[in-house]
């Protein structure tokens, strides 16, 4: 099975094969065509069209206004206020110097100054990366999560596949390797050790979201989201007359969740609108029509289970069972991103004040 949680990481800008996003190429060849983004740091897969989207003040987002993680919209969290706003001097073997022109030093704070003016989305994307990541690290120590070289070793593998696949496309028989070397312009055995490393990373991304919905009230649930009344009259004679509401969802969700009859990983009990539909809906039963942000929204209630012991002995198995049934999808991973945030206190004043920016 492929990754689950790497392609959910694609809604902030990761690769879906855990390959970190690469600059453009350089150094390269004056008769190879350039090289595209997506096989330099994202795989082969596209990334999974995202289904509805639950966060906090905002539970909704359309399909329709969905985006691709390239022109997300991120912001950066509370970071209080700045003690100041210079950037450190850098002296020669200092850690923030990264190189030097004709003597003049260029340092880390230069580098984030210039990237946060430049695009700053992007900057804020690849925080968000090595935020997860220690978020990862936090709830696995948390919960006691063992570490899966062999799984780990198998998406690894799957990762060079994927990597190798779009290299392929346009430069038949070139390996990854040569790829890195000779177009990125960087070291094969590192970036291995990365994509190693990435791999193992997201086997425990996996199981702590999927830990994190099972040790907490949620429900299990199907959903259709249509863009017009008229639409939603459709599915709703069509669920009178008996028809399937998976076979309802194919035929009219506008929702990516429609190629599995609208099936969702789950939905935690909370104050956002779909926590609340699924935990007011009795189990069984398809809720009223909910409009918000564009789109009517139909859910039918399946389950509602038990919260599990927070211990990995319990944990450990059912985790490992659901996610062979079923993958993370945008709803869970986003539930999750926001519960550790609570969790986690977050402090981006030092990225701010390099890079020049009023800490808020």
């Amino acid at each position: 099975m492929k990754s689950t949680w790497l392609a959910c990481l694609a809604l902030i800008g990761w690769g879906c094969s855990g390959a970190l996003r690469n600059p453009e190429p350089v150094n390269l060849p004056a008769a190879q065509p350039a090289a595209q983004p997506a096989a330099a740091g994202a795989p082969a897969p596209a990334t999974p069209a995202a289904p509805v989207s639950v966060t906090k003040g905002e539970p909704v987002t359309p399909p329709a206004l969905q985006t691709q993680a390239a022109s997300a919209t991120v912001t950066a969290p509370a970071v209080g206020n700045a003690q100041s706003n210079a950037a450190p001097t850098s002296v020669a073997g200092s850690p923030d110097l990264i190189g030097t022109v004709g003597g003049q030093s260029i340092t880390v704070a230069d580098l984030l100054g210039l990237w946060m003016q430049r695009d700053s989305l992007e900057l804020f994307r690849q925080v968000k990366h090595l935020i997860a990541n220690r978020m990862v690290d936090l709830e696995a120590a948390r919960l006691g999560i063992p570490a899966d070289p062999e799984l780990a070793e198998r998406r690894y593998k799957e990762s060079v596949e994927d990597i190798e696949k779009t290299i392929s496309k346009q430069r038949p028989g070139v390996k990854l390797d040569d790829f890195v070397s000779r177009v990125l312009g960087l070291d094969p055995l590192r970036y291995r050790e990365r994509l190693r490393s990435d791999a193992a990373q997201g086997v425990l991304a996996e199981r702590c979201v999927r830990a994190f919905l099972l040790e907490n009230e949620h429900a299990q649930l199907r959903m259709i989201a249509v863009q017009s009344e008229d639409l939603l009259h459709k599915v709703q004679a069509a669920l009178a007359a008996g028809t399937d509401f998976a076979a309802v969802a194919k035929e009219f969700s506008v929702d990516p969740s429609s190629k599995q009859g609208g099936r969702m990983a789950g939905v935690v009990k909370s104050e956002s609108l779909m926590g609340r539909l699924a935990f007011q809906t009795p189990v069984g039963e398809v809720s009223k029509p909910e409009y918000a942000q564009g789109v009517w929204l139909v859910i039918k209630v399946e389950a509602r289970p038990a919260p599990l012991a927070t211990d990995w002995k319990v944990l450990g198995p059912a985790v490992a069972q659901s996610l062979a049934e079923w993958g993370i999808d945008d709803v869970e991973y986003k539930q999750w991103e926001a519960a550790m945030e609570e969790r986690y206190r977050i402090d981006l004043k030092p990225l701010m004040n390099l890079s020049g920016q009023v800490a808020r």
